[in-house]
């Protein structure tokens, strides 16, 4: 049978100035599309559309750089091979050039304007390409000839990525960052690009004057692929413009999440859980994600367990004695909520001890007796493993993914015949590894395991 396959590639670009781009969605995966009833396998196509260029050069007349009636505007780009379009054409009444081309959605597209078709009148003549990344429908994109725009000031955002590409929570091949906030309404998706390919992502704006005039602060955030779901976490980042008439520059550089590896700074825990059936003598095990910027590994971490009437009770009282990640719980616990927190310790480091994170349970502390089968969690044993680990209960789980401390997946198991499976470990390197259950009822769960 023959299978037709669409290979798109999506390589590092160098040596380009980011224009500002408005509503596009991100960068798909072109996959294969089954049809079930059939059995045939259908190329997914790749739609073209139409994308108008525009360059205005209001400023450009008004500096005595470009005369509307004897010179012309061309784009070289890689839409044309660098050889340049024909002349672009003036939108009336205006100093609006554009020309129109039919691109493929998802490609990216580099390129300059340029007057008299002049390699010495071409913008930025020793500098970077503007870039642009097609969406998939039409689209109008609107340049400043030379980005010269009296009453403003240009900007330039950066964002270093090369953290989140170490931990697998970005990938340079298809994932983007964007740029949101009070100067781009929150989310017009202005993308930052990685010019020298070093995991340093930027992104390039002119900014009224006004905003120096009047002190007004930027707020803004970062984002992975345009979603606020993958937005950086807490407050705001907060700049302000700087005149840039004395030759200063508004530079402003900074960590994806301000996560540095460079400078010291404590530990963190996340993907909390809790694993086990919350009955009075049942173990149950709280697990999390260890994670420390600055490489350090895991100490010996505080655990603690609490419980109380609520999950909103302002004062939970501390279980004595239960100091580990396993707990049993007892008659005093019945009809309570219970409470992991994991204060997370590294071994070394300038800075070891993070702060308390806690995961209260989703019901209360079951009588031993009492029918909760609708609830079965799922357990797995042995914990540590050597070779095999037995997982059961699996009868409301789709599917089952193991990823190594790093966030790689190792392994993903998509069906099962059995409520009971056992997973041949012998493949995994001794360490700690995260194992993820898709519920068909109750989302997902995750636990921590450790492989000796």
């Amino acid at each position: 049978m023959k299978i037709d396959v669409i290979t798109k590639i999506f390589s590092p670009m160098k040596n380009f100035t980011l224009i500002n781009t408005r509503t596009f969605p991100a960068i798909f995966m072109f996959v294969l599309l089954s049809s079930a009833l059939s059995g045939q396998v259908k190329t997914l196509v790749i739609p073209s559309v139409t994308i108008t260029f525009r360059v205005d050069m209001t400023y450009q007349y008004e500096k005595g750089t470009f005369n509307p009636f004897t010179d012309t505007l061309d784009i070289p780009g890689t839409m044309n091979g660098w050889a340049g379009s024909t002349h672009m054409l003036q939108v009336a009444g205006s100093f609006l050039y554009e020309y129109v081309y039919t691109l493929d959605s998802n490609t990216i597209q580099q390129y300059k304007y340029r007057i008299n078709g002049n390699p010495a009148t071409t913008e930025f003549p020793n500098g970077p390409n503007r870039m642009y990344l097609v969406p998939n429908h039409s689209d109008t994109v609107t340049s400043i000839y030379t980005d010269y725009e009296p009453g403003t000031v240009p900007m330039t955002f950066k964002c270093i990525m090369s953290y989140q590409i170490k931990m697998g929570r970005f990938d340079k091949a298809k994932d983007y960052v964007d740029f949101a906030g009070s100067i781009n309404n929150w989310g017009d998706y202005d993308v930052l690009f990685d010019r020298s390919n070093d995991s340093i992502y930027e992104f390039n704006i002119n900014v009224d004057t006004n905003y120096i005039i009047n002190q007004t602060k930027i707020q803004y955030k970062y984002r992975i692929n345009g979603s606020w779901d993958n937005a950086e976490s807490g407050a705001d980042r907060i700049a302000r413009v700087q005149d840039t008439t004395a030759g200063g520059t508004n530079i402003i550089q900074v960590w994806y999440n301000d996560q540095n590896p460079n400078i010291p700074v404590p530990p963190f825990a996340y993907n909390l859980a809790i694993q086990g059936n919350i009955t009075v003598g049942e173990t149950i095990t709280g697990s999390y994600t260890y994670e420390d910027v600055n490489g350090d590994q895991e100490g010996i971490s505080l655990y603690r367990w609490l419980r109380a009437d609520s999950i909103t009770q302002i004062n939970p009282d501390t279980i004595s004695g239960a100091l580990a990640v396993n707990y049993i719980p007892v008659v005093a616990d019945l009809g309570k909520y219970l409470c992991f927190m994991v204060t997370p310790v590294s071994a070394s480091g300038a800075v070891t001890k993070g702060t308390p994170v806690v995961k209260w349970a989703d019901h209360k502390v079951y009588g031993v007796g009492i029918n909760e089968s609708d609830r079965d969690p799922v357990r797995f044993y042995p914990n540590p493993v050597i070779d095999n680990i037995i997982i059961e209960n699996l009868s409301k789980v789709e599917k089952i993914e193991i990823f190594s401390v790093m966030g790689q997946r190792v392994l993903t198991l998509n069906e099962h015949k059995t409520g009971k499976i056992t997973i041949n470990t012998a493949s995994l390197k001794a360490g700690v590894y995260f194992i993820k259950f898709y519920r068909s009822d109750r989302g997902t769960s995750t636990s921590k395991f450790i492989k000796n």
